[in-house]
């Protein structure tokens, strides 16, 4: 999700490797068979075999409690924030030794998306295309001209409803103190369960919000 990553792009340094991986969430990560999991483990056991790793920064979580969520929720699934940790940290050191290199992780930070416009977002993210029963897609790909216009009929076709089904469900979830409550659990349950790990926390959310937790 490119907007989560620019707060990151802040950053500049000439020794630093900034790596993005579209849609990235921290449970994803847990799954043997994920495309981004192979990718890391690929591309930081390349840095560690030519000596050319001093340090690696994971910065996964946000997608999953602003997007993942939302989508559990709706789908009546499990979301299980201290299961995907314990994954997320497993592979962490399948891949890197903490012992050896300096290993951090970004906690999650906060959306700064207006309450009225939440809903907009999911759609503009596909988050709640299963939901309402749209066709499934290869993100992947792009759409034709009339598979588009298709699109944004299904979607208008929500947005006319006065109180759209998705927006009656996630309601009190869209609400800021929910979500900044749901943020800082989420974080304050990392940082439990890094303790001992040899892998260091990183609080750039702390840096963007005011006394009451708003961006």
């Amino acid at each position: 999700f490119p907007s989560h990553d620019r707060p990151l792009k802040l950053f500049t340094h000439p020794r630093w490797i900034f790596i993005k991986f579209k849609g990235g969430t921290m449970k994803g990560l847990t799954k043997p068979d994920n495309e981004n999991r192979a990718v890391i483990a690929n591309t930081i056991n390349q840095f560690i075999r030519g000596e050319r790793l001093t340090a690696v920064i994971f910065c996964f979580g946000t997608v999953d409690i602003q997007f993942s969520y939302y989508y559990s929720k709706l789908m009546n699934k499990p979301f299980n924030p201290g299961e995907i940790i314990d994954g997320y940290i497993q592979f962490i050191k399948s891949v890197v030794d903490p012992r050896k290199y300096k290993v951090g992780i970004q906690l999650a930070y906060p959306s700064a998306v207006s309450e009225h416009n939440m809903l907009y977002q999911l759609e503009n993210y596909h988050i709640v295309d299963e939901f309402y029963g749209f066709p499934k897609r290869d993100l992947t790909v792009e759409l034709t001209e009339p598979e588009r216009e298709h699109l944004i009929k299904l979607y208008n076709k929500i947005r006319d409803t006065k109180r759209p089904e998705a927006q009656q469900i996630l309601a009190s979830d869209f609400k800021m103190p929910a979500r900044i409550e749901r943020l800082n659990a989420f974080n304050s349950l990392m940082k439990r369960k890094i303790h001992g790990t040899h892998i260091g926390i990183i609080n750039m959310g702390q840096h963007m919000v005011d006394a009451h937790g708003m961006v």
